[in-house]
C-alpha cells in the first residue's frame, strides 16, 4: 500500500507555496508527496530531495535555482537537464506510449517528480514502471538513486552492512563486510543505516533465498557469479528506505529487488495481454521475461 502522503491531495498551503514559486501545471490531483518533492525541487532550498514538507515552516526561497537541476513545468510537458547533461522532455502521453502502460495522473506526477529530482533519463532506463491492469504501477530504479537521497539528507550518518552466513561447521555466523571464506554459504546480508536524529538505528535483513532470481531451478544472472553483491544491495536498498520513508512511495525498488527488466517488444506488445490473463486468473505475479537471460549494465555497476 502507498503512504498517506502518497494518496492525500496536496494542502491549500503547498498548492499556494507552488504557485508562488512559478508551478503552472495542474495542482488538483497533486498529492502531498508528490507537492513536497517539487517543491523541495523549485525552491532549490538546500534540503535532501524528498523530504518531508511542512507547510508550516515554508520559507520562500534564498536562493536561486541551480541551472543545472532547473525544472520546467508546463501544463503539459515536462521539461529539465539530466545528470549527464541531457536535455529531457515529455509529457504524459509520450510516456505512458514509451512505457506500454495507462500511468494514472497521480503515478505520473510522482514518476515525473522522481525523474526531475534526481536526474533521471527514463529513454536509457535510469527509472521505469511496471503495472498490471489497474494495480499501482511498481517503478524501478537504480541503487544509486537511493543513496543520493541518502546523502543529501543532512541527517544521514553512514551505513553499516554485513552478511549472514553457514560457516564450514553449519553454523549461522555473522559478518561485518561483503565477503564469504571458502567453504561458507551465504544466508542474506543486513544492514544499519544511521541517522544523527534518531538514537536507535535498527538492523534490515534481507534473505538470499526471498530475493535470488531462478532460472530453471537455479540462480541466474549475477544471482548465480555475485550472490554477495547482489544480496547486499537488497539489504541496503530496504534500510534505505525504511531510514528515508519521505523520499520515495512504497512501491519504488531496485532491478535486485524485482524482475529482470521487460524487453520492449514485450513491453510495447504484450504488457497488456499479460496484464488482463493475470486479471481474469486472479493473480499478479511478477513479470517474467522468457528470453535468453543477458547480464545487465545497470546491475552490473558497482557502487
Amino acid at each position: 500500500m502507498q503512504n498517506n502522503s502518497y494518496t492525500t491531495k496536496a494542502s491549500d498551503k503547498q498548492i499556494a507555496a507552488l504557485k508562488r514559486l512559478g508551478f503552472q501545471g495542474d495542482t488538483d490531483a497533486i498529492s502531498m508527496a508528490e507537492a513536497s518533492a517539487l517543491i523541495g525541487q523549485l525552491s532549490n532550498r538546500g534540503q535532501a530531495v524528498g523530504t518531508a514538507y511542512n507547510p508550516n515552516a515554508y520559507e520562500e526561497p534564498k536562493a536561486q535555482p541551480n541551472p543545472s537541476t532547473a525544472v520546467a513545468v508546463t501544463s503539459t510537458n515536462i521539461s529539465y537537464v539530466s545528470k549527464s547533461g541531457e536535455a529531457i522532455e515529455f509529457n504524459k502521453n509520450t510516456m505512458n506510449e514509451y512505457l506500454g502502460l495507462n500511468l494514472t495522473t497521480q503515478e505520473f506526477q510522482y514518476f515525473s517528480a522522481v525523474c526531475k529530482n534526481y536526474g533521471l533519463n527514463p529513454f536509457l532506463k535510469d527509472i521505469y514502471a511496471i503495472k498490471y491492469g489497474t494495480a499501482p504501477a511498481t517503478f524501478i530504479i537504480d541503487y544509486k538513486v537511493l543513496q543520493q537521497a541518502a546523502d543529501n539528507d543532512p541527517n544521514f550518518d553512514g551505513l553499516e552492512k554485513g552478511v549472514l552466513f553457514l560457516d564450514k561447521t553449519g553454523q549461522v555466523r555473522e559478518r561485518e563486510g561483503d565477503y564469504l571464506l571458502p567453504g561458507e554459504k551465504i544466508l542474506g546480508a543486513w544492514c544499519v543505516v544511521h541517522r544523527k536524529d534518531r538514537a536507535y538505528s535498527p538492523k534490515t535483513y534481507a534473505m538470499f533465498e526471498e530475493n535470488c532470481k531462478y532460472k530453471d531451478g537455479k540462480p541466474s544472472s549475477n544471482w548465480a557469479t555475485r550472490p554477495v553483491f547482489m544480496i547486499v544491495k537488497v539489504a541496503k536498498a530496504q534500510a534505505l528506505r525504511e531510514a528515508f520513508p519521505n523520499a520515495f512511495s512504497n512501491n519504488t525498488y531496485i532491478p535486485e529487488e524485482f524482475n529482470e527488466e521487460p524487453t520492449n517488444e514485450r513491453k510495447h506488445n504484450s504488457i497488456e495481454a499479460v496484464a488482463n490473463e493475470q486479471a481474469s486468473s486472479g493473480e499478479e505475479q511478477p513479470f517474467e521475461d522468457n528470453k535468453e537471460e543477458k547480464d545487465n549494465d545497470w546491475i552490473n555497476d558497482a557502487e
